[in-house]
């Protein structure tokens, strides 16, 4: 974007910082529907605002706090992304326009590799139990026994101690020590796929996964858990429900790295998403001007507005903390 039009990045200041950005901006940006766009949701109108909602925020309080009255563009990353925040706030399509673009996979970082079929299994992501780190073991466990040959990588940090101390203990409890290793965090991704001839997913949800798209660009084939919404993504053909299907994808003589390949050039390149996203850009639309700074009313409704939100959000804990104590002692 920084080619085509000037940009500055707010990145942490008061509510009064914020406005001064917007103010100076004709569009400002919210990558991710977090605090920020919750508070500058509530400000005077001095600009056009676009919000880009990837995954896990369509799952958080978040959407409750924004005034999306006030919000003129609302980017979802996939179509079951906007129809799980629309079970939520079914109006959202009346009080804000909503797009789809979807994540775009940079060609030239990711370069095609003719790869034979090996019997190399990459996993890559936060390993966190979002990702099902659970069912990939069961997944290995099944496939070393038909074939010994092959060993999956799994690549990137982790965030809970336990989910690694769990991995580490199963490993070696499944005796799968010389099929299964953990790598940590991968600093060379293109380079790390190099070696690899599969890529398996067992997330039991995903926004639109960029790892994935990432090794089908190499060559590399997919084996993805069928996620809520990964229908709406992929080929049936690289989707898998069970066990078994995971295993017999992987044994499968079916291998077509080409393929992997062109569909990602055909639906997700980085410069067809970014030509949408100029596109939206392009759309101007003019504001009637403001006073400089932000009216003490309104930054104070700004704050009320946003600490109630907050304030909401840790009273639902306590309610939730509460209800599970007394299902406990009276179970």
């Amino acid at each position: 974007m920084s080619k085509e039009h000037q940009v500055r990045i707010f990145q942490k200041g008061t509510i009064q910082n914020m406005y001064d950005l917007m103010r100076w901006s004709d569009v400002s940006w919210f990558e991710w529907c977090g605090r920020s766009i919750v508070r500058a949701s509530w400000l005077p109108k001095v600009c056009r605002i676009i919000c880009r909602l990837h995954r896990y925020e369509a799952y958080t309080n978040h959407i409750f706090g924004i005034n999306w009255d006030n919000v003129d563009d609302l980017i979802f990353v996939a179509r079951h992304v906007l129809d799980t925040v629309k079970l939520q706030i079914p109006d959202i399509d009346q009080r804000v326009k909503t797009h789809i673009i979807p994540n775009g996979i940079n060609l030239e970082c990711f370069k095609f590799k003719n790869r034979k079929k090996g019997f190399n299994i990459a996993f890559l992501g936060n390993v966190v139990l979002i990702k099902n780190p659970m069912l990939l073991l069961q997944c290995m466990r099944k496939i070393v026994d038909k074939d010994p040959r092959y060993k999956c990588f799994i690549g990137g940090p982790f965030k809970e101690l336990f989910v690694k101390q769990y991995l580490e203990q199963m490993i070696k409890e499944m005796q799968l020590q010389g099929n299964v290793f953990l790598q940590g965090p991968i600093k060379n991704v293109p380079q790390w796929f190099d070696d690899k001839s599969f890529l398996i997913s067992t997330s039991v949800i995903e926004g639109h996964p960029v790892g994935i798209m990432e090794a089908m660009a190499t060559g590399i084939k997919p084996i993805i858990h069928n996620f809520y919404g990964a229908s709406e993504i992929y080929p049936r053909k690289y989707l898998f429900n069970t066990i078994d299907e995971c295993c017999d994808m992987v044994l499968s003589d079916d291998y077509n790295p080409q393929e992997y390949r062109k569909f990602i050039e055909d639906n997700y390149s980085l410069q067809a998403q970014l030509d949408r996203i100029e596109e939206l850009l392009n759309i101007h639309r003019v504001y009637l001007p403001v006073p400089s700074s932000v009216p003490m009313r309104l930054k104070e409704s700004a704050k009320f507005v946003y600490w109630t939100y907050l304030r909401n959000q840790l009273l639902r804990r306590i309610i939730s903390w509460v209800w599970s104590g007394l299902r406990w002692m009276y179970r």
